[in-house]
């Protein structure tokens, strides 16, 4: 699979000042059912990935962030994909107000205190919520950043 007029995928793992992570939680067509993910989005031609995580971020959970730390990069199913993910650290986060979000997205905003981040995530799987597994490894990966 390759998308057309897309230069890569961004994620961003969103940090307050506070010590809560901010995930979202969307609803997704092809698995009929919400997912507890971060916020992420395709970048345009010739838009910067950095320019992409900061339009996504503030798009989908109203924050803009002050600064912009590179995590990690690599590819998202390559026994499927070309697709590349580029993961950024959020810091510094001031809420800009209710997001543009796409018509289409269903969109929760979640802050959740980094020490208990473990707990509501099992809470939410056991509530129905499937959980995206690339979150797991960012948490650690920002942890280890903070």
């Amino acid at each position: 699979m390759e998308r057309v007029n897309c230069e890569g995928i961004v994620c961003i793992v969103p940090v307050m000042d506070e010590g809560e992570m901010v995930l979202i939680r969307q609803y997704r067509p092809p698995l009929d059912n919400y997912v507890i993910e971060f916020p992420a989005g395709l970048s345009d031609r010739g838009e910067k990935l950095e320019e992409t995580a900061s339009r996504e971020l503030l798009e989908e959970t109203g924050y803009e962030a002050e600064e912009m730390i590179f995590l990690a990069k690599g590819p998202l199913s390559s026994g499927s994909s070309r697709e590349i993910l580029t993961a950024y650290l959020a810091k510094g986060l001031t809420f800009k107000g209710t997001g543009q979000r796409d018509e289409t997205e269903d969109i929760e905003v979640l802050k959740i205190p980094v020490e208990r981040i473990d707990e509501t995530l099992s809470r939410l799987e056991q509530k129905g919520d499937f959980i995206d597994l690339k979150i797991y490894g960012f948490i650690e990966m920002a942890k280890r950043r903070l």
